[in-house]
């Protein structure tokens, strides 16, 4: 994560959860129908696969019902990201902060279960399914489904993530993050710095982050070393 992000979440003892639709801008498929499944509603010519739908919904609705179904996927849920590969993707450090600034941070389920316990709402974990979106055609009618899934293309981030609910009661619509409580010494297994960044950045970083977590381990990229 980048540094703002990094103090962010020191300051406010909180993860971010961002919107689905948010997402968009950096996959505009994050939580949408895929290419065939567009088609296949547009034509009306479902899949042999599924033809239980048809006895469920009627023929002018159906269209219609997915369509909310999708968009109450991208609208309605909050979503947290990680990823599960063993070693640090070069990748993931372009992407999601810098080489030369920013953070990799190292949990496990396990942590993540006790972290969050004092939230009073569920949070769903899941890994991400990897679909070609020109040939994947599977309709479902839990939003879940769409949240959990992303084109192929993307495959080598292999994903994990965390998923919390829009609650309509006082969630309002224009809400885009929700900021989540949790205790970062528990989630928090250890901290890699940025493989490429000046050694006074580090060690200014290292200084900062010490003050909130003083007993976390700290380490060098393994890309750096």
């Amino acid at each position: 994560m980048s540094v703002p992000k990094l103090l962010s979440l020191l300051n406010e003892e909180a993860i971010a959860f961002v919107r689905m639709d948010v997402l968009s801008a950096r996959d505009p498929r994050e939580g949408r129908l895929t290419h065939l499944e567009q088609e296949q509603l547009q034509s009306g010519n479902l899949p042999p696969s599924q033809d239980h739908l048809r006895g469920i919904l009627p023929a002018n609705l159906f269209s219609r019902t997915f369509q909310h179904i999708e968009e109450a996927a991208v609208t309605g849920n909050f979503v947290n990201c990680w990823n599960q590969n063993d070693h640090e993707p070069a990748q993931l450090w372009a992407s999601y902060a810098s080489e030369t600034e920013g953070v990799a941070i190292k949990s496990s389920i396990d942590r993540m279960i006790t972290a969050f316990r004092d939230y009073e709402h569920l949070i769903y974990c899941g890994a991400i399914n990897y679909v070609d979106y020109s040939t994947t055609s599977h309709f479902s009618g839990n939003s879940f489904s769409y949240v959990f899934r992303k084109q192929i293309q993307y495959q080598s981030e292999r994903e994990v993530r965390l998923c919390i609910q829009k609650h309509p009661e006082y969630d309002p619509d224009e809400l885009l993050i929700k900021s989540v409580p949790c205790h970062l010494s528990v989630l928090i297994q250890e901290i890699r710095l940025a493989p490429f960044a000046p050694a006074y950045v580090n060690e200014a970083l290292e200084g900062v982050i010490r003050r909130f977590l003083p007993n976390v381990r700290i380490l060098p990229s393994d890309l750096g070393a």
